[in-house]
């Protein structure tokens, strides 16, 4: 069972899971790729980015966008589920943004019906911590 949000964070954010940090290069490169060129992959990572390292409310617009440019594509539709389960993430533990369940849910369903493992591993355990809770009461 995941004991914390920051257990659930490390799940996705995969700069975490190999505990190395970017060096300003790549930084450098990811943000113009997002920013100055639009590429939806640069957007998804610099924003993965921004949310890991800061916090930043600038990763959402950064995620919204990524999913307008690949919404409906289906040669996109790794990076859509991948931007969807990012924003979901986000919301439900509140980082970047304030925690919104309910808008949270919302992404991670997107993120699952377009194939995101990740959304669907984690939905499932919401429901099985729900129904937990459920049995307590």
């Amino acid at each position: 069972m995941i004991d914390s949000h920051e257990q659930l964070f490390d799940l996705f954010f995969y700069q975490q899971k190999k505990k190395e940090k970017m060096d300003e290069e790549k930084v450098r490169l990811l943000r113009d790729l997002a920013l100055v060129k639009g590429d939806a992959r640069g957007q998804l990572e610099y924003g993965v980015w921004l949310l890991n390292e800061k916090g930043d409310a600038e990763a959402l617009s950064l995620f919204h966008k990524c999913i307008e440019e690949t919404k409906g594509e289906e040669s996109m539709r790794k990076i859509y589920g991948s931007a969807c389960y990012a924003l979901g993430f986000a919301y439900e533990v509140g980082r970047g943004v304030e925690q919104d369940s309910c808008e949270g849910l919302r992404w991670l369903r997107l993120a699952m019906e377009a194939g995101n493992g990740q959304a669907k591993a984690l939905l499932r355990r919401r429901r099985i911590e729900f129904w937990r809770r459920r049995k307590l009461d």
